[in-house]
């Protein structure tokens, strides 16, 4: 406000100084102000010779007439005698003249008087021209800086209003950042809320329902850890475009963080209507999604409430929702699930496993089991797989998988993982000194574990405190850390090997890697997984990739173990392609380690 009132005030001093360079300054100062000086004193000139002219026109008219009179005394005087009558007309003659010699003194010095008095005035007039002319150049002068101000000022009012205008586009694009993603521009969390909100009101004005859905990708930490994030953000995109595709324009859609989205579906006629809407979306997204040229495959898990069946907050219907994925997710990729009450007995389960895992590390509440890995023509035991288990004091024991996942959430991973290899070393140290004969031990470490700088010297310092030699340890990876920094990768696994330490490929055939990779890195061990063994006896795709992997590995001189052998005809088909080294149920259950020393193997069939 202050700089528009500044702006006024200097128009106001630039008109008013305009306006008074231009007024006359009294009646006669307009006529000396557009007037030389040569043309004051041609006027002064021509005032004497008027004054003058009048004044000798006057005496010459008195002259005249006391002439006139003269001689009529004169002639009086002659033809009179010389009476008293007489001298009065002498003395009337002298009077006369007398009064006319004193008028024209006093015309003279009216004459002088009014020369004076106009030469004074010439010389005021003068002056004041001058003074009027030395304040017109400084009002000029003056007028012109308030110009120029006024045009210096008017580029910084133009330049505000550019800042103001880019302020208000800033304003404007700060609000749109503050309600939507980044990334999906999709909304954000915020902006779901306040829709959210916004349907419950409506839906109850209009007595419909609505459903919420919480979204999540099945395999995107996958993919962000074998292919990169650069990947996994244009993945993220392409899926919110999917989502955003398959949507009407009543419903929202909007990406909560991560791999995480989120869905209000409005005015549903009844909930069988989000039931379709989810498998719509699941079978999308199961196709394989193309990626800088590459396709990448992943899946989602979707849970989903209802409003107002459910509730009608919208705090707990998001919670409800969130709740549901969970339960689809733990069926197994590409599910969906509808909130039910029993479910928060679920989620109140992670929530007491997150706040117990940390206290169980740390006081070493958790246990290593270990599974046979056998060969069936020696029919002996040549490897252990060493397997973390937890036997909770409320929830009783927990899977491995959980307890990773729960470990991943709270930044965990690595410290647990140091823990576990402690503790196979401190295992091999005691069969070792018992007088048992132990063979290698299959440790599982992840990808971020083992990218780590000092992860070798942490291994290796390890098992010289326990006095275990590095050849009785087996390390597992997945395969799908093997694309991720695959140059690191290499140097890390042969530091590995010059230790004597084997490295395992686990899960084979279920990531991304290529058969160059596989033929580059340093690896001794390929574990087919069990998803190809699980149908072995009802799918012939299942035989033929299984005998690939077999034609691989023997190309490559490399060692195949097949996981999760369960059944004696799975058992005789591996046989049949080549297999002789299997892990699974059908061998032994993991157990704890002192039952490790009693193992009975099945015997050859």
């Amino acid at each position: 406000m202050g700089y528009f009132m500044d702006q006024m005030e200097l128009d106001t001093q630039v008109v008013s100084a305009a306006a008074l360079a231009n007024q006359p300054q009294g009646k006669f100062s307009k006529f000396f102000y557009r007037f030389t000086v040569p043309s004051l004193l041609l006027v002064f000139a021509l005032g004497v010779i008027l004054i003058f002219s009048f004044i000798n026109y006057q005496q010459n008219n008195l002259i005249h007439e006391f002439t006139t009179q003269e001689e009529a005394l004169h002639s009086e005087i002659a033809n009179s005698t010389a009476s008293s009558g007489s001298l009065n007309s002498t003395a009337r003659l002298l009077f006369t003249q007398n009064m006319f010699n004193k008028t024209r003194e006093g015309l003279q010095d009216t004459f002088l008087v009014l020369v004076g008095s106009l030469s004074l005035y010439l010389g005021v007039m003068i002056f004041v021209s001058r003074k009027l002319k030395q304040n017109a150049k400084q009002l000029e002068t003056f007028v012109s800086q308030l110009q120029g101000m006024n045009e210096e000022l008017q580029l910084e009012i133009n330049k505000r209003d550019e800042m103001a205008q880019k302020l208000e586009d800033l304003n404007t694009e700060l609000k749109y950042l503050s309600l939507h993603d980044t990334l999906t521009k999709l909304p954000n969390r915020r902006l779901f809320e306040d829709r959210l909100v916004s349907a419950i009101e409506h839906s109850k004005r209009n007595k419909k329902i609505f459903a919420v859905m919480f979204l999540d990708l099945d395999g995107f930490k996958l993919i962000n850890d074998t292919v990169g994030h650069d990947y996994g953000d244009e993945l993220l995109k392409a899926v919110a475009k999917l989502f955003s595709g398959l949507l009407r324009s009543t419903d929202t859609v909007a990406r909560f963080g991560g791999d995480e989205f989120a869905i209000i579906l409005a005015e549903l006629d009844k909930p069988e209507s989000a039931a379709y809407a989810a498998e719509r979306i699941i079978k999308l997204i199961r196709e394989p999604i193309i990626v800088k040229e590459q396709p990448l495959k992943v899946n989602v898990s979707i849970g989903i409430t209802l409003y107002p069946n459910d509730s009608d907050s919208a705090q707990v219907l998001l919670k409800n929702a969130d709740v549901a994925m969970y339960q689809a997710k733990s069926l197994g990729p590409g599910n969906f699930q509808f909130y039910r009450e029993d479910m928060n007995m679920e989620s109140r389960r992670n929530l007491l496993l997150r706040n117990s895992l940390p206290g169980a590390l740390e006081q070493g509440l958790l246990e290593m089991y270990y599974q046979p890995i056998v060969d069936v023509n020696q029919h002996a035991i040549i490897h252990f797989e060493a397997l973390l288990r937890w036997n909770h004091p409320q929830l009783g024991f927990i899977s491995p998988l959980e307890i990773l996942e729960t470990a991943s959430n709270l930044h965990l991973l690595i410290p647990l993982e140091e823990w576990i290899f402690e503790k196979v070393c401190a295992q091999i140290q005691t069969w070792e000194t018992a007088g048992m004969k132990v063979p290698p031990v299959c440790v599982n470490v992840s990808p971020f574990h083992i990218d780590s700088v000092k992860y070798v010297q942490k291994l290796k310092e390890s098992a010289i405190t326990k006095q275990v030699k590095m050849d009785s340890i087996i390390l597992e990876v997945t395969e799908s850390m093997l694309i991720k920094n695959f140059d690191a990768t290499i140097k890390t696994f042969r530091e590995l090997n010059d230790l004597g330490v084997k490295i395992a490929i686990d899960d084979f055939g279920t990531g991304y890697s290529s058969l160059n990779y596989i033929r580059l890195l340093p690896i001794q061990i390929i574990k087919i997984d069990q998803s190809f063994i699980r149908q072995l006896q009802e799918s012939a795709s299942d035989v033929a990739i299984v005998r690939a992997v077999m034609a691989l590995a023997k190309a490559l001189s490399l060692e195949v173990i097949a996981e999760g052998v369960e059944t004696q005809a799975q058992k005789e088909i591996l046989q049949s392609l080549g297999c002789n080294k299997m892990q699974g149920y059908y061998f032994g259950k993991p157990a704890p380690a002192e039952n490790c020393l009693n193992i009975s193997i099945p015997s050859k069939g």
